[in-house]
């Protein structure tokens, strides 16, 4: 059962809610239950719906009065024959019953008064219990004499139906030449507030000229039979004027006039109102009442009610005619599927009715397909027969998908649209995707799907296909084993490799089509590295230099960290293993294992920063064995006497080089170093100081570096003061310089370098900038 029941609101087309209008409820699948016969007060119809036990999409079908919509269960969408809009029941309210726009005699109690309201839930059922505030709200006093079921101060509670009401007079003396007052008064409650508007009119009295109101029909001034159809208004059908006489005429304004005495059946006749049901003079005294029709065809009574009761006149005929068409209501064919070329089992159905649900014979339609080219129809009845029926007969077109037909009433927009679908005819599959994937370490999924395209006879996407999935070769699951292609034709599985290391064969096969494989390999745990994924921390140059920091980059080196891991570099010294991970040197016969800075595993990136030995001098080459969870050993990292790297940040989006003023501070555009200002940035691949310098112990200013070293900035010499191992870090040099007294100033000024190793061999640092102010 849905976890709620379906509502739908019958509405005019001024939005006035349509009361006892019959109903018929009915679902393409599944079992309706609790079903309205008719609409409620609020104009509401309900149904409970069973779902089928094969689960899925399913129409149900409210006909209100001859108008139909079709509410989708399980899709999210409607559709249907035109009519009034569905949904759940809108707010409570309170409803007035009686007393609106009274006609009465002040200060008399022999007349008494009585207003009553209705409290009507969402559901449109009365409320029982609901406390009314009632309170005269105009100048003039409506006075409470009786509360019906008793009252607590100025509040009483609905019945069990609903109602509430008050009796009362009105009060108060006119003055000599008024011949009325208007009071208002408030119902409230907490669903809700209505205000009643009653005229009191001063009684004759003796010496003073003043004449009872009276009331007049104004229009219409002779016949006072009227024709007209289901769901047409007369505008200004009846006008009623309401005056009194008090030495000159006075026209009364907010007395209400209602049509009463007529039939109030909608199954058994005709039913008419006025719009608004209870319509009030206006100031000139007048009221004018817009005539409406609904029910069933055929002729009614009726009289003019004028006050409350205060005047009647009568008698009024109305003679009622099969209205103008609605939309056509669907009776047959929708929702129905065939194969390319074939013709639909049913023939698509549909009657045309007025809003009263009459039948109406010998109005035209129009057939229309939706998509050109997508369906062809015969055997098409265009003009509706005795029984408002209409049909046609279609024809399933060359391509697979969903199509609509449309049947219009001629000349309007008023239309009901049918649903076809035209299967797909499987002619193949194809690969869409998961070649060229990565080696992944055993018992690890690999990063794509494989992925397929099921296609029909027009290259169009077949969704619901199933496709089999199978390892043809060496160790590994596919998940799901069968996939179902979804409304893009794809069906796609996951791979995971499993415990033997080695090539990897996936196959999907699908009847009666050449099979798909896919090639996949998987490895032992442990990093995947190349000579390539050596480089020099600031430059990226590939290779390793003696003393000088190594990033070290590839996957598989730190799979279980994320983010990073970063050494204590207030122990003077750094560890030889982070998160699991060791680095070793091997070189002309010597093993040296490499202190780490970082392990690192940012966006999937892994990498390992460390500091390359100095007993590396001399080599070319070195081989490095890297152990992380498994072991990895690199043949042939090239080795370089010195690779000169500037150390960078980023500084207002661009990068800079890290460098420190004389006072402290960082140089940043914020914080320029200044003209003729001693400054010192940091460096890394200088090569061997004197005193020595060793792997792993932090420098001291003392120890200068052997290379020559010059600094440049916009492509000038400058005067450098010392290079020389930074005091208290480890693979990082400090190079002091001044900037020149004429120095270019701005936020990011040229800053290069370059050492000399020996003679005329010369190595170049990355490019970098500096900030430069004249103070």
């Amino acid at each position: 059962v849905l976890d709620r029941p379906i509502y739908v609101r019958a509405m005019d087309s001024l939005g006035r809610w349509v009361a006892n209008a019959p109903v018929n409820i009915t679902s393409s699948a599944g079992t309706v239950s609790d079903a309205s016969t008719s609409t409620n007060q609020l104009g509401y119809a309900t149904a409970t719906i069973t779902a089928p036990s094969s689960g899925g999409s399913f129409t149900v079908t409210f006909v209100i009065g001859g108008v139909s919509i079709n509410v989708a269960v399980g899709s999210g969408s409607t559709g249907g024959g035109g009519g009034s809009g569905g949904g759940t029941p809108g707010a409570a309210g309170l409803v007035m019953v009686s007393g609106h726009g009274a006609l009465r005699p002040m200060q008399t109690g022999i007349l008494p008064l009585e207003l009553k309201i209705r409290a009507i839930g969402s559901d449109g059922k009365p409320l029982a219990g609901k406390s009314i505030q009632w309170a005269s709200t105009g100048q003039n006093v409506f006075l409470i004499t009786d509360y019906s079921g008793g009252s607590s101060g100025s509040v009483n509670v609905t019945d069990a139906d609903g109602y509430a009401s008050v009796t009362g007079i009105l009060t108060g003396v006119t003055e000599l030449y008024e011949t009325y007052r208007t009071y208002y008064v408030t119902a409230t409650s907490d669903v809700g507030a209505v205000t009643f508007t009653v005229v009191g009119y001063a009684p004759p009295a003796p010496g003073i000229f003043r004449g009872h109101p009276t009331s007049q029909v104004l229009k219409p001034e002779e016949s006072r039979n009227f024709r007209m159809k289901l769901g047409e208004t007369l505008s200004d059908a009846i006008r009623v004027s309401v005056t009194a006489t008090s030495f000159t005429t006075q026209a009364i304004p907010g007395v209400g006039i209602t049509l009463t005495g007529g039939n109030t059946d909608p199954a058994a006749g005709p039913v008419v109102f006025c719009e608004g049901l209870t319509v009030l003079t206006d100031g000139s005294g007048i009221a004018s009442c817009n005539l409406r029709a609904t029910g069933k065809t055929g002729t009614t009574i009726f009289n003019v009610d004028v006050g409350t009761g205060y005047n009647v006149h009568g008698s009024f005929s109305v003679t009622v005619d099969p209205g103008d068409p609605t939309a056509p209501e669907i009776t047959g064919g929708n929702n129905q599927k065939a194969q390319p070329g074939q013709e639909f089992t049913q023939s698509l159905t549909a009657v045309i009715k007025d809003g009263a649900g009459n039948p109406l014979p010998n109005v035209a339609v129009a057939w229309e397909i939706v998509t050109a080219g997508s369906l062809t129809l015969n055997n098409t009845v265009n003009t509706s027969d005795s029984s408002g029926r209409v049909s046609t007969r279609v024809v399933a077109g060359p391509n697979a998908g969903s199509f609509q037909v449309r049947v219009r009433i001629s000349g309007t927009e008023k239309v009901a649209t049918y649903t076809l679908t035209i299967e797909n005819v499987v002619t193949g599959f194809s690969k869409v995707s998961g070649d060229n994937q990565p080696t992944v370490v055993i018992n690890t999924q690999f990063p794509s799907p494989l992925v397929v395209l099921v296609f029909d006879q027009a290259n169009q996407p077949v969704p619901n296909v199933q496709v089999n999935f199978a390892v043809t070769q060496g160790s590994a699951t596919v998940s799901p084993a069968v996939a179902t292609t979804g409304a893009n034709g794809q069906a796609s599985v996951t791979v995971t490799a499993g415990s033997t290391a080695g090539p990897i064969q996936v196959t999907a096969t699908l009847q009666n089509f050449t099979p798909i494989t896919w090639s996949l390999n998987s490895r032992l745990p442990g990093p995947v590295l190349t000579t390539q994924s050596f480089t020099n921390f600031a430059t990226g140059e590939v290779g390793v230099v003696p003393g000088s920091l190594v990033l070290i980059t590839g996957p598989g080196i730190a799979p279980n960290v994320r983010g990073e891991r970063n050494a204590n570099m207030m122990t003077a010294q750094l560890p030889y293993n982070i998160e699991g991970v060791t680095v070793e040197f091997r070189f002309a016969g010597q093993v040296e294992y490499a202190p780490l800075l970082q392990v690192a595993n940012i966006n999937g990136v892994e990498t390992a920063l460390v500091q390359a030995p100095y007993g590396l001098a001399g080599a070319t080459a070195t081989d490095v064995r890297v152990t992380s969870g498994g072991e990895i050993l690199v043949t042939g990292v090239p080795v370089r006497p010195v690779g000169p790297g500037i150390l960078e940040d980023t500084l207002g989006g661009a990068r800079a080089a890290i460098a420190i003023r004389s006072d402290g501070l960082r140089v940043t555009p914020n914080f320029p170093a200044r003209r003729g200002e001693v400054v010192r940035v940091y460096v890394i691949g200088l090569g061997q100081t004197t005193p020595q310098a060793d792997t792993n112990r932090v420098g001291s200013p003392d120890q200068k570096i052997r290379a020559a070293i010059a600094v440049g900035i916009d492509d000038k010499g400058v005067d450098v003061i010392s290079a020389h191992l930074a005091e208290n870090l480890i693979g990082v040099y400090e190079v002091i310089f001044r900037i020149p007294a004429d120095a270019t100033t701005g936020n990011a000024r040229p800053l290069g370098l370059v050492i000399e190793p020996t003679p005329g061999q010369q190595f170049y640092a990355n490019g970098s900038t500096i900030a430069i102010s004249a103070q």
